[in-house]
């Protein structure tokens, strides 16, 4: 019974060892764009074998849309494609 429980334990610690490894690795790029610096984007495209115009970081307004307001249904159950069609 004790044997189990030093298992059980050591098991937890190892598992809560990883996820918070996890959560703290990597990480260079902006969560809400999902696009790394410009400096990294410029790394990949900097002394190619060929000519290749300067790539841009796109910038996009900082605005949330409830898309309730465009007739989303939050019950699990509906497709809600029309609410994000693109007119």
């Amino acid at each position: 019974m004790r044997k189990n429980k030093i298992i059980e334990l050591i098991s937890l610690v190892f598992m809560f060892s990883i996820i918070l490894a996890g959560c703290t690795l990597g990480g260079s790029k902006d969560i809400k764009t999902g696009v790394g610096s410009d400096t990294e984007l410029q790394s990949y495209t900097s002394n190619l074998p060929f000519e290749m115009p300067e790539v841009k970081t796109p910038q996009f307004a900082n605005k949330d849309f409830n898309i309730a307001d465009y007739g989303a249904k939050s019950d699990g159950l509906t497709l809600n494609t029309e609410a994000f069609a693109i007119e």
